[in-house]
């Protein structure tokens, strides 16, 4: 069983192809839509989780997609993103980086989550 007994979980993917080919216990509990404008209503999950996403999107909608967050579980979301330490670990990351549009380091981020008004927990990936 996908799912824990007494966890109601959803999710969300821009792609159409993904939701036509998903796991069929899935079915009916993913929706099409971005992290931008997320198709739920406020404060309707007890947490949301956002796991090397986020960063994937320009720094404008970075702070939407947060804000977003925000709105659907004020406080209660976790978020891991693309981050390093030092120059070295830029470098590293910056030679493999793929789909990343906005990274940071640790500080560039959380002043990211203050400007969206973030509350909720995070964490980076960092490549070393």
């Amino acid at each position: 069983d996908l799912l824990a007994e007494g966890i109601d979980a959803f999710g969300v993917d821009v792609s159409e192809y993904a939701l036509m080919h998903c796991e069929p216990e899935t079915v009916g509990r993913l929706q099409i839509g971005s992290a931008e404008k997320l198709p739920f209503p406020d404060g309707s999950f007890d947490a949301v989780l956002c796991i090397n996403t986020v960063h994937n999107l320009p720094r404008p909608q970075c702070i939407q997609a947060m804000s977003e967050i925000q709105r659907l579980a004020p406080g209660k979301g976790f978020v891991q993103v693309d981050s390093y330490l030092n120059e070295e670990q830029k470098e590293i990351f910056e030679s493999w980086v793929l789909t990343a549009e906005f990274y940071g380091y640790p500080d560039e981020w959380i002043a990211l989550f203050d400007e969206a008004g973030y509350t909720g927990d995070y964490y980076w990936t960092i490549i070393q």
